[in-house]
């Protein structure tokens, strides 16, 4: 039998701890052993992981500008902030089953170059055109960093959006 719980300490204290018992048989007579284990240190790490989770979805999700997180081999969206749902009129669901190719209107060409760029960590921002779900484009800059997460490699993109910029210089 194996089961978490809390012991309380003389002082008041209490200490999480996971219990493992088992009945034996020793000379004839039953015995109860059971082997007692401390999970502080266990405990404590998963809150800070979770507080951690929490702050970086908020960051990600909560975000003004579009952030766009993408498998650098298949370019498709692994993730999607708020903003970017938006901004490109698609809920995230419809996002994450799109490629970057979906929205770029750059030759597969030149966004092949601009990912080795960024890949090789020679450049990281870049000037494109993007399409919406409505259709309309849209010119944006991007920035854009690598981010390794679980030994798999990662595109982290920051879209701003430059359209009314250009077309009051026009």
């Amino acid at each position: 039998n194996t089961f978490e719980t809390e012991i309380i300490h003389k002082n008041g204290k209490t200490t999480p701890i996971i219990s493992n018992g088992v009945r034996i048989e020793i000379d004839g007579g039953p015995y109860d052993l059971a082997i007692i284990r401390d999970i502080s240190k266990e405990k404590e790490a998963k809150e800070r992981l979770k507080q951690n989770e929490e702050k970086f979805r908020i960051l990600f999700d909560d975000a003004v500008l579009p952030k766009l997180l993408i498998d650098s081999k298949t370019e498709r969206f692994v993730d999607v902030n708020k903003a970017a749902c938006q901004f490109y009129g698609y809920t995230k669901n419809e996002l994450l089953k799109k490629t970057t190719q979906d929205i770029s209107l750059l030759p597969k060409s030149d966004f092949n170059f601009q990912k080795n760029q960024t890949l090789t960590g020679k450049q990281n921002y870049f000037f494109s055109k993007h399409k919406t779900a409505t259709g309309k484009v849209r010119d944006v800059e991007v920035i854009s960093n690598i981010l390794t997460i679980d030994g798999k490699q990662y595109i982290l993109s920051i879209i701003r959006d430059n359209t009314d910029i250009k077309l009051k210089n026009i």
